[in-house]
């Protein structure tokens, strides 16, 4: 293995580990952040041939970013760049490709993201840590864990289901979707049951999942009050069921009525196929970025950093990932805060606040990479255009 991998496994296996103490220093939080995404950038830059061309077309030269390192200044790749299949985004060998991981598709094309062995493993331990450090919850615990989705085999590539089934791999799993049929009345009684045999009980789920649940629960009239430390977990969004949204506020009534527990105990996870760390909520409801990975809104127009509490497009650098970059222009609006939290940790935080539309993803794209005059160039115009193939329609 080549020191620059060992490096950044080294540096990921390390934060993971000691993930509560890193949130309560803001100086080893913003060390750890720079080294791990700089190690990984590198890494990138040295085993991707086209991932390097791509930023010496933005940035011909490289000693710049490196030098005054500024992790702001790592040219991103727009989500959509993974739907191009005839880009070659790995930067490892094709034969340690273990997963070729793909999106919902609920908005039309499929992304696929490559990952290695050893970047779902990175991705596993920002499960198993932010269990523990956020959801202060034993690695191996007792809860009993009910995924109202398929289990890790039935998922097979379809990142969003693997990520509700990896989010509960270390615990007692049931799991309640079979053949795609989801058995909502077999849920509510093993949870039922569960809550009888006093387990604290952990529930994740898509929301629209849970709000079945709920529904169900209540229509039958159940007693089900979940004990001490258990969780309702939502992760992955509304999906194609956005018809069927609810407000948080109301969403958190629904499940704090229905389950009899404090609002401390209704959380919601982030993550989305392309970024290969799992965003977890806090108790004061706040998604808190993991000292491995960098958050900024941007501003749409012109690619500039937003300053705190300001609206923009999402980008992420993620130093987990070392079978493909992960140096990601989101598709979500929202906002970045730098305030300590009242949780009290350390670091940024973001707030979703909404999915761009397709046609609206796609401009901004193209507008973040060639608006901004510092790294406008022929060269990214030309390679921008390669993917937007009629890109003055999106830059009205």
């Amino acid at each position: 293995m080549s020191g620059l991998k060992n490096n950044c496994l080294s540096d990921i296996d390390y934060l993971q580990l000691y993930l509560e103490d890193i949130f309560k220093d803001e100086l080893s939080y913003r060390e750890a952040q720079n080294r791990s995404i700089l190690n990984t950038f590198r890494f990138h830059l040295s085993n991707n041939k086209g991932y390097r061309e791509y930023v010496e077309e933005l940035e011909p030269n490289i000693d710049n970013i490196i030098g005054n390192f500024d992790v702001a200044s790592i040219p991103l790749l727009p989500s959509a760049f993974f739907k191009r299949h005839d880009i070659r985004l790995s930067s490892v060998d094709d034969d340690e490709i273990i997963k070729h991981c793909t999106s919902s598709g609920t908005k039309g094309s499929l992304s696929v993201v490559p990952r290695d062995e050893l970047t779902l493993i990175n991705f596993l331990g920002s499960i198993s840590s932010g269990l523990s450090c956020i959801f202060d919850l034993e690695r191996t615990g007792n809860h009993k864990a009910f995924v109202l989705g398929p289990n890790p085999e039935e998922s097979g590539d379809l990142w969003f289901s693997y990520v509700l089934s990896s989010m509960a791999i270390s615990f007692n799993t049931e799991y309640f979707e079979h053949n795609g049929y989801f058995d909502v009345a077999y849920a509510a009684e093993r949870i039922e049951e569960a809550v009888r045999n006093n387990n604290e009980v952990l529930i994740i789920s898509p929301p629209f999942r849970i709000v079945e649940l709920c529904n169900w629960i209540n229509q039958l009239k159940l007693s089900i009050k979940l004990k001490g430390n258990s969780f309702v977990i939502s992760a992955g969004g509304w999906k194609n069921m956005s018809n069927k949204a609810i407000p948080r506020e109301d969403y958190t009534s629904l499940v704090t009525d229905t389950f009899k527990i404090d609002s401390r105990y209704v959380r919601d996870s982030y993550n989305m196929v392309e970024l290969n760390s799992v965003i977890n909520e806090c108790e004061c409801h706040e998604k808190h970025i993991l000292p491995w990975v960098e958050a900024f809104a941007r501003d749409p127009k012109t690619n500039e950093v937003l300053k705190d509490g300001q609206l923009g497009i999402l980008s992420f650098y993620d130093g987990s990932s070392l079978s493909y970059p992960c140096f990601i222009l989101s598709e979500d609006y929202g906002i970045v805060s730098l305030q300590k939290c009242k949780c009290g940790r350390v670091g940024k935080r973001i707030k979703i606040v909404k999915r761009m539309e397709g046609i609206e993803a796609r401009g901004c794209a193209l507008k973040m990479a060639t608006s901004n005059a510092s790294i406008k160039t022929d060269a990214s115009n030309r390679f921008y255009k390669s993917y937007y193939r009629n890109p003055d329609m999106y830059l009205k």
